[in-house]
């Protein structure tokens, strides 16, 4: 029986200290890790606490992948390729449920470093913009080098409380000069340029989207964000293990964004692509000889990659660290053709939420395994997507900009032929320079300095953004090159490609493990809660020796084959019968818990977790009975379809058919106690919500938006008090208000309940017309 003297004198004094619940070797803060000492609960009680949020189907090494669309900058680029892609970006998951990491890039920070004529050696003549005050800090002439090409934070690690403050609720305070920043607390710092900025890559609610439908068509519909994963029957120990190592790795690595790793993921793995150092100043010492935790190091230099890319090197990763393991442990392969074949019974053995279409992709000899070839046309294609959008956007930001618009008014006033931006670029679209200064009373080189703004700026970032995509051109000259229109072949890895192509669980043996992914669940989404029955403390603790368990997992009393069980930090799976057992369990105090996806609900179901102690060199029963989450608690989805009008007497009608993204609420009678005044006002928070739906824009004329109050009934259903209008003012009233209550839905995959508004303003002249289709659905949470 070991004692504390047979241990190394790192991990004896880590004896006693705290360890977070379920943590294995990899996380012993010692660097000769002993499997003889485990993280064990204490002899506390049960803790009384609120639950972060928390994705309840999503297991350390899972793939947390992100709808896109059209909407968003990286989404509508790859919408643009063959076939339309819907997902945009990619996380993987560093501790099941509540933690997880990715690489992305800050686009309010890029802003914050225009380049500017006459510096990074241009010899230009940069335009003064004194009557426009907001802009003058605008990328005028595109943005500085090494702010593009080193796309910061790069990589980070997040928790999924943090996430949703970041992309959801965006939690601000007031700085000394009177002006709202992001709360430190829920925001990233940047040295750099001083100031704070929120992560948000990750959005864990659904996107509206076109689809792919069984037969052959395309339609609207919803896309959540999904957990890839292995099939429940195909994991194995050695799939868990690749998981965790993959997972790993991906801890160890630090990387800039760079947007070339869209054309060559590659890049990754070439240090001459590396990079200066971003979010993260450290690094596990790689040189390093220990088994646990290993000593942190400055970060010398960070690699090349994208979202997609990052999980793809984190397996490269992993490889390479199981060569030099003793002894070896197998290597992965991803997708593995043209050499190995993916298992025949590929879908129709594992059904996926978000329909999987493998080996519809391109593979050429040139293509590294789990990268994928993408042709030049379609590269082309969404290049030229991208030029147009970024021009887009760069006209929008400068008509939201609440100071030029002031300063317009100020010079030509608001009852002219230029009343907005957008006005202002009709008229110079069919007038000269001087024809439209004199019609609008300003000087021409007033009027030239306004043309920069709207034509000069919009192409400079577009041509330099394009180019860093293209060919890894971000230098200043790229501004005016369009050799992006030159894109050639393209061998990468997108978020869909993993969704829909990385093998399943195909092959394994002590050399490799063929397939890890292969499946998809939409994300299970929990909100904070109370408990009185969390985990104990845990600390890192010697175990004496070992022990056997044994157990069945039941749901409604029948066997459950293929439910998950984890008994501290091991992870098992049930058989046929829903029977598992194991040998060779440290002993100890560990926490006990077992899950199941329905096949047929979707749902997630869980057995309450409890301490359990594995006697030394015994056996041990643990029966778990599974329990579907309670119908009290709901998910609230609010979105909506427009029609948008704006008549004209003369010309041709103004006419837009927004799709409003779905928002997401989560709404319950139970998820904290009515009597504990501790949790009063995450109570409250949790009873009754609103939802305000971004504005959609009306020509130049307004906006059509709505808001809508949401409040959970004894009876499960939701009443929802919506308000909309046409606003052309910020003080125009609500136009219409209705109340009604939307009941449960017996099916998730049952429609939502749809309600109609239609609007009208100046009926008695040429209408602005909205007809608005709100769909809200209940589902239980």
């Amino acid at each position: 029986m070991p004692t504390e003297d047979d241990l190394e004198p790192g991990v004896r004094a880590i004896l006693g200290t705290p360890a977070a619940e379920g943590a294995g070797l990899v996380d012993q803060p010692a660097c000769c890790a002993d499997p003889r000492v485990t993280a064990q609960l204490t002899d506390d009680r049960p803790v009384e606490q609120a639950l972060p949020w928390r994705i309840d189907n999503a297991e350390k090494g899972h793939v947390i992948v992100v709808p896109g669309g059209p909407s968003g900058l990286i989404g509508g680029l790859l919408s643009q390729v063959h076939p339309p892609q819907s997902f945009s970006h990619v996380a993987i998951m560093t501790r099941d449920r509540v933690e997880l990491r990715h690489v992305t890039f800050s686009e309010e920070r890029l802003r914050r470093f225009p380049h500017r004529a006459g510096s990074e050696g241009d010899p230009g003549l940069g335009i003064p913009l004194p009557f426009v005050p907001e802009l003058n800090d605008a990328p005028t002439d595109g943005f500085q080098e090494l702010p593009l090409r080193h796309g910061w934070p790069g990589t980070i690690t997040q928790t999924v409380e943090r996430v949703y403050a970041a992309s959801h609720e965006r939690p601000t305070v007031t700085d000394t000069d009177g002006k709202t920043a992001p709360d430190p607390a829920w925001a990233e710092y940047d040295p750099h340029s001083g100031r704070a900025y929120f992560i948000d890559a990750i959005t864990l609610t659904p996107a509206w989207l076109p689809v792919d439908q069984p037969d052959g068509s395309r339609r609207m519909d919803i896309v959540w964000p999904l957990v890839v994963k292995p099939c429940q029957q195909w994991e194995t120990d050695r799939v868990r293990d690749a998981l965790e190592r993959v997972a790993d790795a991906a801890k160890a690595l630090r990387g800039h964004y760079r947007f070339y790793a869209y054309t060559r993921a590659e890049i990754g793995l070439d240090d001459t692509y590396n990079g200066v150092v971003t979010l993260e100043t450290t690094i596990p010492d790689t040189a390093s000889p220990c088994i646990g935790r290993r000593p942190a190091v400055p970060t010398p230099s960070t690699r090349a990659m994208v979202c997609s890319s990052f999980v793809w090197l984190a397996v490269q990763a992993a490889n390479i660290r199981a060569t030099a393991s003793t002894p070896p442990a197998p290597r992965i392969i991803l997708d593995g053709r043209p050499d190995r074949k993916h298992r025949d019974d590929d879908r129709a053995g594992c059904p996926s939420y978000f329909v999987r279409h493998p080996l519809t992709d391109e593979i050429n000899p040139s293509t590294r395994d789990g990268l994928y070839f993408y042709r030049p046309q379609e590269r082309l294609d969404a290049a030229k997507w991208l030029y147009d959008r970024l021009r887009t956007d760069v006209l929008d930001e400068i008509a939201d900009a609440t100071d030029l618009n002031a300063q317009l008014d100020q010079l030509i006033g608001t009852d002219g032929p230029a009343h907005s931006i957008w006005s202002l670029l009709k008229l110079l679209s069919v007038f000269t320079v001087p024809q439209a200064a004199l019609l609008l009373g300003i000087s021409s080189e007033l009027l030239r300095r306004l043309v920069v703004i709207l034509t000069d700026m919009p192409s400079d970032v577009a041509n330099q953004m394009c180019n860093a995509l293209a060919n890894d051109d971000c230098q200043w000259t790229a501004k005016d090159s369009d050799q992006w229109t030159s894109p050639g072949e393209g061998y990468t890895v997108s978020p869909d490609d993993i969704v829909a192509f990385w093998a399943p669980p195909t092959y394994e043996d002590d050399q490799v493990v063929h397939g890890l992914y292969g499946s998809n669940d939409r994300i299970r989404l929990k909100p904070p809660e109370w408990t009185d029955a969390a985990p104990p403390p845990s600390v890192w603790t010697l175990s004496l020796g070992s022990c056997a368990v044994y157990g069945t997992v039941t749901f409604q009393g029948q066997g459950v084959a293929h439910a998950r069980v984890r008994i501290g930090s091991r992870k098992l799976r049930t058989g046929q019968g829903g029977t598992y057992s194991r040998e060779g369990l440290p002993e100890g105090l560990y926490w006990a818990e077992a899950t199941y996806r329905h096949p047929v609900s979707g749902l997630w179901l869980t057995a309450p977790g409890r301490p359990v102690r594995l006697p030394l060199g015994g056996a041990v029963q643990l029966d778990f009975e599974l329990h579907e989450p309670p119908d009290s608690r709901r998910e609230v989805i609010i979105g909506a379809h427009m029609d948008l009008v704006n008549r004209y007497a003369i010309g041709t009608d103004w006419w837009d058919h927004p799709d409003v993204q779905p928002e997401v609420v989560y709404l319950g009678l139970d998820y904290f106690p009515p009597d504990n005044p501790a949790f009063a006002q995450q109570r409250e928070h949790s009873l009754r919500r609103t939802v305000n739906a971004p504005p959609q824009r009306v020509d130049d004329w307004g906006n059509a938006e709505y808001s809508c109050d949401l409040e959970i009934q004894p009876d499960r259903s939701i009443r929802v008090t919506c308000r909309a209008r046409l606003k052309a003012d910020d003080d125009d009233p609500w136009q219409q208000t209705d109340t009604f209550d939307v009941p449960p839905k017996a099916n998730e995959a049952d429609p939502g309940y749809l309600h109609i508004v239609d609007l009208v303003r100046s009926p008695d002249a040429w209408p602005v017309r909205a007809h608005i289709e709100l769909t809200i659905h209940n589902n239980r949470a």
